[in-house]
């Protein structure tokens, strides 16, 4: 028997939707335990200046233009079905509240999917784009979501105060797919409350950097205070977060070399013993954020949706903050992302160009050029100390390195080779008020070139130390030339 083509159409879409309750239910008719996680009442939240925190430090995302941002939660539960389990029976709702999900509380194997097949980026992609275009009210802004957690709601931080921001994203269209997609940044602050470091997830991880290695965007609040935004360089479909451009990527990771950076909106999640069912009611949901995915399926790159924030990683970033995005391990490695690091005390200026001519540095009147691509100009403040990160660098790339006035008493040069560095040092030069210097690059043998007073003519040229002498500004370790095998510390702020 043919069906006519406007009965076709309901039944196609009827089995479509029910096709994955029917497999859910069949794989998880069979006991089985769900995870031990209990939200323990802790009380009012007494943490510090939790709203003014939560603004200060704001991460600064550099996003790919061809890729998702963060959006509020009500992004994908406007138009998930929620499924889970009744008795013997598999029950989908759609649309879906917080309140609703605050009352699934006890059902780890529940999940929320979206209309789209999981393996359908394409179809994925429309969806976002054509909800945030229509988009008149604002509802969808880009958003992160904060949460602040001190000695007064959260053990084992023995005074220090840590500031998460969750990013959720519809989709994650990396090496892997899936719907839904959380990932966390987080700040953590010493017992004085000023910061100490920064935690940035990826994937099943995390690098951290002491946070004067961090790359801060500072901007002065409508109430005149001073806000410190840390660089965020978002990858590209899988969301991964890194603190640093790199031209090679992070694997197979792949991130873009901002001007731009968004600033989200923050919203503050409360205590989830205290969350407004309306508004906060999904932070007690434990199930999928993601559809479930039958084994032994066509896409074999396809996995369950993630668990939001309380339940993320069993529950270890939200309860110990500490213990998953701690100083133990993962330390950022500049050598391994082929990331030059230039340090310079005494001179008033250091400018950098690369092999196009492209200049990274201060102009007249005091306005800071970016012109190389992904090359980073720090300074700590109140300090003569420069330092300049450099992607890409390598021991044959053509570049000039440039230095006005000054007392230059240190220049050391770490380039990435491989998996080691070489290292290029020079000892004390003095150059007059109008003195220059400039280290070529890329050539067999790279010297200083010295204009001691400025007439165009350089005079002298010296070669870098052949001997090993102390320990370099930022901890690393000091080797023969071309045998640095250790993480790397820049250890300063930005500069203008």
């Amino acid at each position: 028997m043919k069906l006519p083509r406007q009965r076709l159409l309901p039944l196609c879409i009827v089995l479509l939707l029910c096709t994955p309750a029917l497999w859910w239910l069949r794989a998880h008719t069979a006991p089985r335990t769900p995870p031990s996680l209990t939200i323990h009442a802790l009380g009012p939240r007494t943490c510090p200046d939790q709203e003014h925190l939560a603004r200060r430090y704001a991460p600064a995302l550099a996003l790919a233009p061809d890729d998702q941002a963060p959006r509020p939660v009500e992004l994908f539960l406007d138009r998930a079905v929620l499924v889970y389990k009744d008795g013997d029976r598999a029950v989908q709702e759609a649309p879906v509240s917080p309140a609703r999900l605050a009352q699934l509380a006890n059902q780890p194997e529940a999940f929320l999917a979206l209309p789209p097949p999981v393996d359908d980026a394409a179809a994925q992609r429309r969806l976002y784009e054509q909800t945030v275009a229509a988009d008149r009210s604002g509802r969808y802004a880009v958003t992160a979501y904060a949460s602040v957690h001190c000695d007064a709601n959260t053990t084992g931080l023995a005074g220090h105060t840590v500031v998460q921001y969750w990013l959720f994203y519809l989709y994650n269209d990396g090496w892997n797919k899936h719907e839904g997609d959380w990932e966390l940044i987080q700040i953590v602050l010493g017992p004085d409350g000023t910061p100490r470091f920064a935690a940035y997830a990826q994937h099943n991880s995390y690098t951290w950097r002491n946070w004067n290695e961090v790359l801060v965007e500072q901007r002065v609040s409508e109430q005149g205070e001073v806000e410190e935004h840390p660089h965020v360089y978002v990858a590209r479909g899988s969301h991964a977060s890194y603190f640093q451009y790199a031209p090679g990527g992070y694997g197979g990771d792949v991130v873009v070399d901002a001007q731009e950076f968004v600033i989200p909106q923050v919203r503050l999640l409360p205590p989830p013993d205290q969350a407004e069912p309306a508004t906060f009611g999904w932070l007690r949901f434990p199930g999928a954020w993601g559809s479930d995915v039958p084994p032994g399926g066509a896409c074999r790159r396809c996995e369950r949706g993630p668990t939001g924030p309380l339940f993320n990683s069993g529950g270890q970033k939200w309860r110990a903050p500490l213990t998953w995005g701690g100083q133990r391990l993962n330390r950022d490695d500049l050598l391994a992302h082929r990331i030059a690091r230039l340090l310079v005390r005494g001179a008033s200026a250091v400018h950098f160009y690369d092999a196009e001519g492209r200049h990274t540095g201060p102009l007249p009147g005091g306005r800071m050029e970016r012109a190389a691509p992904g090359v980073a100009h720090l300074q700590r403040p109140g300090s003569d100390a420069h330092i300049v990160l450099i992607p890409g660098l390598t021991p044959t790339t053509p570049a000039r390195i440039e230095f006005e006035g000054g007392t230059l008493s240190r220049i050391d040069l770490l380039i990435p080779d491989g998996g080691d560095g070489i290292r290029l040092q020079f000892d004390t030069v003095t150059l007059g008020p109008n003195g220059r210097a400039r280290l070529l690059l890329g050539v067999r043998q790279p010297l200083l070139e010295i204009d001691a007073d400025g007439d165009g003519r350089y005079e002298r040229a010296l070669a870098p130390l052949p001997a090993p002498g102390a320990p370099p500004e930022g901890g690393i370790s000091q080797r023969p030339l071309g045998d640095v095998r250790t993480s790397d510390r820049c250890g300063w702020h930005s500069r203008g």
